[in-house]
């Protein structure tokens, strides 16, 4: 009787062990690349951001047919990303700040932002690369 108790009791243990859990959600961390586009005086022009974990970060763009290269650093509270970049080549010296709001399940950041002087406002769309 303790044989076909003790089986019993085993196979149960067996059968609920063997559970398959369902797999997580898939999330994208911050940091990495994100490329998408930013619209700017009626042009929708290419876009990418290289996320840093040291709280740093550089983007490319295209402007007036030039690869403009900027960096500064970004900022995560909970959803709401935010930047301030300053351009390293074209043209030299102008800052841009802007926000997003970061949505890890789908991996994209999509906001807007400006320079200094908020007369070059644009949006944009990202989407994680890796």
């Amino acid at each position: 009787m303790q044989k076909i108790v003790l089986g019993a009791m085993l196979s149960l243990l067996i059968f609920t062990g063997c559970k398959k859990d369902s797999p997580a959600p898939t999330t994208y961390p911050i940091q990495g690349l994100w490329v998408g586009s930013y619209t700017d005086l009626n042009a929708t022009l290419y876009f990418s951001f290289s996320v840093y974990p040291d709280g740093t970060l550089s983007y490319k763009s295209i402007f007036d047919n030039t690869t403009v290269f900027s960096s500064g650093t970004w900022n995560l509270t909970d959803t709401t990303f935010t930047f301030t970049t300053t351009a390293v080549n074209y043209p030299p010296n102008v800052t841009q700040s802007g926000t997003a709001t970061y949505n890890k399940s789908k991996g994209t950041l999509v906001g807007s932002g400006a320079d200094q002087a908020q007369t070059d406002p644009f949006t944009f769309t990202l989407t994680k690369v890796n």
